[in-house]
């Protein structure tokens, strides 16, 4: 029985990419000695969120299904 060929899991990337952010801004607060952050973490808040909904409309007019989108999530 053949099986047919599923394209590159995404998914595992995003995931590993996210995280590594999330490790470079936490060393940075932690080298700051976990002073407040500056005034406009929320511009960057929201430029980060705007990339997140790009990357999921990219994926979805790509052939993204619920499924993916749910373990994304």
């Amino acid at each position: 029985m053949v099986t047919p060929q599923t394209g590159p899991n995404a998914g595992n990337l995003l995931l590993l990419v996210l995280a590594v952010c999330g490790a470079v801004i936490d060393g940075r607060y932690k080298a700051r000695g976990g002073r407040k952050e500056s005034k406009d973490w929320w511009k960057i808040s929201l430029l980060f969120l705007g990339f997140v909904i790009v990357l999921f409309v990219y994926l979805g007019y790509h052939g993204a299904d619920a499924g993916t989108f749910g373990t994304l999530l």
